[in-house]
């Protein structure tokens, strides 16, 4: 379920914490890394931050890199067009710019087509800096997906791209660094592009749950309606804070027209969970298929996420136990679905970040060779269960400032890092 743009602004100022992101990139001192697991979020984000732009500031260049990632010549064009539309917001005549170029001639010869790569970065990169100057303001680069780039670390002829950019951003002292990722905890992010991270200084802040006023706002604004305190509160158990569920949850009432009845939300709850092609249900299988793919033993790490989805909470001595494997194995695979954002560790136990992902994994996993579906009144039960727990666990923060990063970890290191959180056969495969 896509957000169309021009509603991005809109939700963008219903997102209090986004308010205290606008000014992370507003204010002197570290580049900002900001990380999230919700798709919804980062969307809105991104949108909320290029829609907001104008009122920076700054000369603000926006690249995504998502689908940049193909070829140095894609790459190239996407910071040169990002700086174009940046100049042009400065009345700047940006297409008759010298430095523009429609793409990179790839030739035969490796040290042209990098020498022609380096010289096209480096001619965006200064455009953007003397925009800035001239009008006195901020130059600040945001980018996004920044870890798609790795598709082309071993591209033939081209050094380590990351490590291009890192040198590149370093030679441009006063230009400011905005990074958005998604699904990969700090830690993950820094070591696939530590090379372009790596030499700033990044203050990373996690983008986690909605809070109780959060979905109040952004239910009001979607249903066109004010809400309750306890409709609030219900709307944040079962979507447990996360945007991407929250605006299902709206679609589904405002195309059914009904109120919000607790027992009929539960039922569509339910039943979504329970229907393999239902938009909730594809949301949290994308999920976990990205999460799963970027991570190190991936097939054990699936078989992990159904035994975790039938306890409370499991420690790392416990997960090695039930696959059969020693007990260091085990602490791998605990820090290597930490890193995925799957799950989160409180004290020694390891347990899902949202109640809706366990139970579609339980119920994906009960499903698996039965004749028979699965009762829709276990998943009703499921889910109501869930509206009570969430009723007595302490909110999580939206907005957390996390430890400065200066230096990329190693994975010598991995055992040492602490991965930061808001406070408070078939049978593997998700279908």
């Amino acid at each position: 379920m896509g957000i169309d743009r021009r509603d991005s602004a809109a939700l963008f100022d219903s997102i209090a914490s986004f308010r205290s992101a606008l000014e992370a990139t507003r204010a002197d001192g570290p580049n900002v890394l900001f990380i999230t697991d919700d798709s919804a979020l980062e969307q809105v984000l991104w949108d909320g931050l290029r829609f907001m732009a104008s009122e920076m500031p700054a000369v603000c260049a926006f690249v995504d890199l998502g689908k940049m990632a193909l070829s140095p010549s894609l790459l190239c064009s996407a910071f040169e067009f990002a700086v174009t539309s940046a100049l042009r917001q400065e009345d700047a005549e940006a297409t008759s710019a010298p430095w523009l170029t429609a793409s990179v001639s790839l030739g035969n010869a490796a040290d042209r087509l990098q020498s022609r790569i380096r010289g096209q970065l480096n001619s965006a990169m200064e455009a953007l800096m003397s925009a800035a100057s001239d009008s006195d303001k901020t130059p600040v680069l945001v980018l996004r997906k920044l870890t798609e780039l790795r598709a082309l670390k071993s591209y033939k002829g081209i050094d380590d791209l990351f490590a291009i950019l890192g040198r590149l951003f370093a030679k441009f002292s006063e230009l400011r660094i905005v990074v958005i990722e998604k699904g990969l905890s700090h830690e993950a992010v820094l070591e696939v592009v530590g090379a372009t991270l790596g030499r700033p200084k990044f203050g990373p802040i996690m983008l986690s749950s909605l809070s109780e006023k959060e979905v109040a706002s952004v239910a009001s604004l979607v249903l066109g309606t004010g809400l309750s305190r306890e409709d609030a509160l219900m709307l944040r158990s079962l979507s447990c804070g996360r945007l991407s569920y929250l605006l299902w949850l709206c679609d589904q009432v405002n195309r059914s027209g009904a109120s919000l009845e607790r027992d009929e939300l539960v039922s569509w709850v339910a039943g979504a969970l329970l229907s393999p092609k239902s938009d909730l249900s594809c949301m949290i299988c994308s999920r976990i298929e990205e999460a799963i793919s970027s991570a190190r033993g991936d097939t054990a790490l699936r078989h992990i996420l159904r035994i975790m989805s039938f306890e409370d909470g499991m420690t790392a001595t416990e997960i090695a136990e039930k696959i059969g494997r020693s007990v260091p194995a085990g602490y791998d695979y605990a820090n290597w679905l930490l890193r995925t954002l799957l799950v989160r560790k409180d004290d020694t136990r390891y347990s899902f970040r949202d109640h809706l992902l366990k139970i579609w994994i339980r119920l994906d996993t009960l499903a698996c060779g039965r004749a028979a579906p699965v009762p829709a009144e276990l998943a009703e039960t499921l889910v109501l269960e869930m509206l009570e727990s969430q009723r007595v666990e302490p909110r999580e923060e939206p907005l957390e400032l996390l430890e400065m990063v200066q230096e990329e970890p190693s994975l010598e290191d991995e055992e040492h890092i602490e991965v930061f959180r808001p406070r408070s056969d078939d049978i593997l495969e998700f279908d």
